[in-house]
């Protein structure tokens, strides 16, 4: 061979092995950026976490602080908090329960459905099996043996041992079926049967909290009796609202401060785009009362109040994240959900607080159930929308309340 063709031959190796080189210097670049891409996600996931930590955190230490500034407590107000937390405890437990005997149920009535499937396929492999058994029993007659010791033909004694054959494990399959059928049959059953004890078990946990809630309904009343009774003068009752707006104004200024450095998933429409759009948080009877003078004609409302039947389901009128759930003197069981861009809306009077403190809620999603917390005695929702801390009209950002 010639030097020149040696070299010919060489060069297409020498770039191939640049080339090689080149796919693996790549790889290794690839390699090391989604290295860092994960690392960066996981370190951004951990971020997060952190950030919800030191945001519940932060919360709880408004609501200390709102405590401490309370100048207007007293053994009743207390023991209307104490009363309403335990109602909200027990309600959620029931909420919570009847959640999962619905789920229970469900899943009864899918074993239920499919024992019947089960039951089908059953009888039709038992017609399947009494065909081959009756097959086997008309060529029983004729004696295997017989059969075969009378036949001079090699070729149809080779096809009645085939025949046979093929009878006889068609005859095995079909008795396998039928076996693992039946286990099938009895395993599902066995799993209704635990199903329905499961039932019957969270039917009667919920029946001792009904119990207990009925009986910690009685004392609630008690309590607001008497409060009702202890605020007699005009005074009084001024004093109250104005510390009760003063302590809500308070909470809202504190929680857009532990807000502020507090990523916001906000959704593609702005809260400010919902102006008149909004679904009203609940349904009922409407009292406009914003703007309006309460009783005494020195504090005036800065919500709406939507009246209806105890227990009515709460929903979040946009997207959001729950920056408060807790009791507050004068509003009762009171969530705030955070919606991005200084926009707030306030949900009070409820009997159970279905979500916690940095949850994140959807428009329409179930957050609260209406009650009478915070010394009412009506059952209802006590609803306002804020501005950057402004109280803002509710009636101008929801449409017309539907009709029952």
């Amino acid at each position: 061979m010639s030097a020149q063709a040696s070299t010919n031959i060489q060069i297409p190796i020498i770039r191939l092995s640049m080339l090689r080189t080149c796919i693996i210097a790549i790889s290794l670049i690839i390699t090391l950026n989604f290295n860092a891409f994960v690392e960066a996600a996981n370190n951004k996931q951990e971020l997060t976490k952190n950030q919800l930590k030191d945001l519940k955190q932060q919360i709880q230490n408004v609501q200390q602080s709102i405590s401490k500034i309370d100048k207007h407590k007293n053994k009743l107000v207390s023991k209307l908090k104490q009363v309403e937390l335990d109602i909200n405890k027990l309600s959620k437990e029931i909420f919570f329960l009847n959640e999962k005997i619905g789920g229970l149920e469900s899943q009864y009535g899918l074993l239920k459905d499919k024992q019947k499937s089960l039951q089908t396929q059953l009888q039709e492999q038992k017609k399947l099996l009494a065909g081959q058994v009756k097959a086997s029993y008309n060529m029983g007659k004729q004696e295997y043996l017989k059969l075969l010791l009378n036949q001079q033909n090699p070729e149809v004694i080779s096809r009645i041992m085939t025949y046979y054959r093929y009878l006889n494990r068609a005859r095995s399959e079909q008795i396998n079926k039928f076996t693992q059928l039946i286990n099938k049959i009895n395993d599902n059953q066995n799993q209704i049967q635990l199903k329905q004890q499961e039932i019957a078990l969270q039917q009667h946990l919920r029946k001792e909290e009904k119990n207990a809630l009925e009986n910690t309904k009685v004392e609630h009343n008690q309590v607001i009796h008497k409060l009702s009774k202890q605020q007699k003068s005009e005074s009084d009752k001024l004093k109250q609202l104005q510390a009760n707006e003063k302590q809500l104004n308070q909470l809202l200024s504190k929680l857009q401060k532990a807000l502020e450095n507090v990523p916001v998933k906000l959704p593609k429409k702005p809260f400010a785009k919902s102006k008149g759009k909004l679904k009203w948080p609940t349904r009922g009877k409407l009292r406009r009362l914003f703007g309006h003078w309460r009783s005494i004609n020195k504090v005036k409302w800065q919500g709406v109040i939507i009246n209806n039947k105890e227990g009515s389901p709460v929903y979040s009128v946009s997207h959001g994240r729950v920056a408060y759930s807790d009791w507050l003197r004068g509003y009762g069981l009171l969530s705030i959900i955070d919606h991005g861009n200084g926009y707030m809306s306030l949900y009070g009077n409820n009997q159970t607080l279905l979500k916690e403190v940095g949850d994140w809620v959807e428009r329409g999603e179930i957050i609260a159930k209406t009650g009478r917390s915070g010394g009412r005695r009506k059952a209802g929702l006590y609803f306002e929308i804020r501005r950057k801390g402004r109280p803002v009209n509710p009636t101008r950002w929801c449409k017309k309340m539907p009709r029952k």
